[in-house]
């Protein structure tokens, strides 16, 4: 069966030397695994990596320059049919992991094109990045993607794992 195992639900372990410790684990995604490293399309270079885990649908980082977000939305519309990224993972705190998810409130950025309903992000960054354009407009996309959570609008489950503001260092 695709996605290795059959039936579902968790699995369990002993550990050695008769510990009979048990360590349970969840299957998160059954079904077909697919992992796709993109070409963005321009000269930059930039992290964007997709995976399509049975249903889940998986964005890690976004690209060297906001010039990607349209070479990654052609891509995962040939895969997301529904228009949710179930996990968005932005890695690290350099631009050219990121860009796809800062636009300027005049672009759409991957957070305005599709539902993310796990978001996990950085959770350090440089000293000084809370001055960069770049970066402060990745805090307002991704601020602004998890906004209807708190006004009651949605019911998604959002994992931010990095600071709450630019302006925040800790």
């Amino acid at each position: 069966e695709p996605g290795g195992g059959g039936g579902g639900g968790a699995s369990h372990s002993h550990g050695g030397n008769g510990n009979k410790k048990d360590t349970i684990s969840s299957v998160v995604a059954e079904g077909e695994l697919q992992i796709h490293f993109l070409e963005l399309g321009n000269k930059f270079t930039g992290d964007c990596t997709y995976i399509k885990a049975g249903d889940n649908d998986i964005l890690i980082d976004a690209g060297s320059k906001t010039s990607s977000i349209e070479t990654i939305d052609a891509f995962l519309k040939q895969y997301v049919e529904d228009g949710i990224l179930e996990y968005v993972i932005v890695t690290h705190a350099h631009e050219d992991h990121y860009a796809g998810f800062a636009t300027n409130e005049t672009k759409d950025s991957i957070f305005n094109l599709y539902e993310c309903e796990i978001i996990i992000d950085f959770a350090q960054i440089t000293s000084g990045k809370s001055e960069q354009k770049m970066y402060n407009n990745y805090i307002r996309e991704r601020d602004a993607e998890i906004a209807d959570i708190f006004t009651g609008k949605d019911k998604r489950i959002v994992l931010i794992i990095g600071p709450c503001s630019a302006d925040r260092e800790d």
